[in-house]
């Protein structure tokens, strides 16, 4: 048998390590019933019996000693006389409504556009397949995820639909209409990696878990890759700006933050046990962070400049970054970072890291953040 590459090898050790965190009891509680087929999530099981059924169990993220789902999925094709209890759905899912553009990118990844049959929100559904699919009428928009139109989703007849769930809140009428309901709980995981391992959910739901196994193995392999090569300098990070006169920066235990500290980056909130939005005026933001290495920013400008950033707001140009043009920008109107982030972390770990330890990654470019144009 031949040895493993040294480089190999200290990558599938970190994959190994990266996904061996603290899993709730609920969900641990199940790990017996056959194989488990989730190692980096810490809401999600999804297990694998003899008899082809998944079951899918869902911790509460508010209160992870408690379960907030089951899900038994059910080849269509198959009978199982025997199952465990939980919400039965037959796999793969043939009609579904889809409320975020997260799902239906990955699911389009999964070669199952098709059985997206109905969306919440559909201005900002960018997947091509998809985008294409609801101009032609094929894909049923639903209206505002505020307020879904109950007639349209009757006659689109979905099998499924997927959704978020949130604290004390539940899903207004959605929930008379009898169609099971799958609560995708993927952002409260503390981690990238345990994010994107859900799409091993929607791998089992869609017909092809295989499919959805092997893209959640290449992103922690491309996760770690790049993570191996942060630098060892530590340059401060700032994110976002000013509206209204509240900046939202991202919590110290949120999405955003640990993708900085896994590009090496040191971040000024790092500190906080919030995984949400800080709700923050000016004056605090400057004295965190008026000497931030680096600041990334979002906008729907796809020309933005320095000049726009001073003409939002004047004192922006007293910031370090500003001055010293380390100022870096996200189209979010064109780009699909909003469709691609929870299951590929990776691509905006690797950006991260390209701009703020460039010599580790020279003629690398990025996938989303460019520098702000000097006007």
């Amino acid at each position: 048998m031949k040895k493993l590459p040294a480089l190999l090898l200290a990558l599938l050790t970190l994959i190994v390590s990266a996904c061996s965190g603290n899993r709730s009891a609920q969900t641990e509680s199940v790990s017996g019933a056959g194989d488990t087929l989730t190692t980096c999530s810490e809401l999600l099981t999804l297990v694998r019996m003899d008899n082809g059924v998944f079951l899918a169990v869902i911790a509460n993220p508010w209160d992870t000693t408690q379960e907030l789902q089951r899900l038994v999925l059910v080849d269509r094709d198959q009978h199982s006389a025997s199952l465990p209890a939980g919400t039965v759905i037959k796999y793969p899912v043939r009609r579904s409504m889809v409320s975020s553009v997260m799902f239906a990118n990955a699911i389009d990844e999964l070669n199952a556009t098709g059985a997206i049959a109905a969306v919440t929100d559909a201005k900002y559904f960018k997947t091509p397949a998809v985008r294409q699919a609801i101009d032609n009428g094929t894909i049923t928009d639903l209206g505002s995820s505020m307020q879904p139109n109950p007639e349209l989703i009757a006659s689109s007849a979905p099998d499924v639909i997927l959704t978020n769930p949130y604290q004390n809140a539940g899903h207004g009428m959605i929930e008379t209409l009898g169609i099971p309901i799958v609560e995708m709980a993927d952002y409260m995981e503390s981690t990238p990696l345990g994010r994107a391992e859900w799409i091993k959910l929607l791998g089992a739901l869609y017909g092809n878990y295989e499919a959805a196994d092997s893209i959640f193995e290449q992103t922690v392999s491309n996760y770690r890759l790049w993570q191996s090569r942060a630098g060892d300098k530590r340059p401060k990070v700032l994110t976002e700006m000013s509206a209204g006169g509240v900046w939202f920066v991202p919590g110290g235990s949120s999405y955003m933050a640990r993708i900085i500290a896994d590009a090496g980056g040191a971040y000024p909130w790092s500190d906080n046990d919030d995984a949400g939005s800080l709700q923050l005026d000016f004056p605090t933001v400057y004295n965190a962070a008026h000497d931030a290495d680096y600041w990334f920013i979002k906008t729907d400008n796809p020309q933005f400049s320095y000049s726009d950033l001073r003409e939002a707001y004047p004192l922006n140009a007293r910031f370090e970054a500003f001055n010293n043009h380390n100022v870096y920008f996200l189209d979010t109107d064109r780009s699909l970072f909003f469709e691609e982030m929870a299951f590929h972390p990776d691509r905006l770990l690797r950006d991260f890291v390209i701009i703020l330890h460039g010599d580790s990654a020279r003629g690398e470019q990025t996938s989303y953040y460019k520098p702000l144009y000097r006007r």
